[in-house]
């Protein structure tokens, strides 16, 4: 097995419902989601905030965009911001009101 593929293994087992993951609906679709409560970015004024986001495998993201509406814990969240962190994971920075970066 080369590196790649035993990294997407250990993916797996983070992302599993039943260990860390959680389940997120986009666009009528689930997958699981890594919850960060707190997660630090750049804002447009250039000061450090922070925000919930979720970290979400970088094949399920493919189609997120920023203002794009997804459901976490039964609730409504708003895309923020999108980084691409690899090929194997992107956060997803979210909140509850649809204010922009």
């Amino acid at each position: 097995m080369n590196f790649k593929d035993s990294i997407k293994q250990d993916l797996e087992v983070f992302f599993n419902l039943e260990e860390f993951g959680e389940e997120i609906v986009y666009n009528d679709t689930s997958f699981p989601a890594i919850f960060l409560n707190k997660s630090d970015y750049i804002a447009n004024d250039g000061y450090i905030d922070s925000t919930p986001a979720l970290l979400i495998k970088t094949t399920n993201a493919a189609n997120i965009y920023i203002g794009d509406v997804l459901y976490f814990r039964n609730e409504k969240f708003f895309v923020l911001k999108k980084e691409f962190k690899d090929e194997f994971v992107t956060k997803i920075y979210i909140s509850k009101d649809n204010r922009k970066f």
